[in-house]
């Protein structure tokens, strides 16, 4: 019966370290703002819980925001639209959303970790879908390109 009872002790011990672990967060920023008006603390890196929209601004709150990524490596300092990339972490495709009224010269290009270029392709409307069925989960870069001039890159993970 003793020796029952150093498994079963054992077993217990190891499944509880694992339970107080499980409360811990770890997230890729943060911060805290306070101001007369009141404060705020955020994180970066916790699911949504709750969503408030109103007058343009959106706040969402919660444990693990995964889809929030922060992607932009560069950016051209004269550029007059905006440009975005979603969703990101992606899994079969990206949309590239341009805010221009004039697409003439403007271009895409898929980069991987290595700097080899994947594919190139002309963009000719506000929003622009690359697929990423054929690419190995990694790290890519995506350049948007307008006349020879790079106006933004992207860091994209393919899950």
């Amino acid at each position: 019966m003793k020796n029952f009872k150093k498994p079963v002790i054992f077993i217990f011990l190891f499944c509880f370290c694992f339970v107080l672990k499980a409360q811990e967060a770890v997230v890729s920023g943060g911060g805290y703002y306070e101001a007369a008006g009141g404060s705020i603390s955020w994180t970066l890196g916790e699911p949504v819980i709750e969503t408030f929209e109103a007058e343009g601004i959106t706040l969402t709150q919660g444990f693990q925001q995964s889809a929030l990524i922060i992607t932009s490596v560069e950016e051209h300092p004269e550029l007059v639209f905006f440009i975005s990339v979603f969703p990101n972490p992606a899994k079969e495709y990206l949309n590239i959303k341009i805010g221009a009224e004039d697409f003439d010269g403007i271009w895409y290009e898929l980069y991987d970790l290595k700097g080899m270029k994947l594919e190139q392709k002309r963009i000719d409307s506000n929003i622009a879908h690359v697929s990423l069925r054929e690419l190995n989960p990694s790290v890519y870069f995506l350049r948007i390109i307008q006349n020879n001039k790079v106006l933004k890159t992207f860091k994209v993970i393919k899950n």
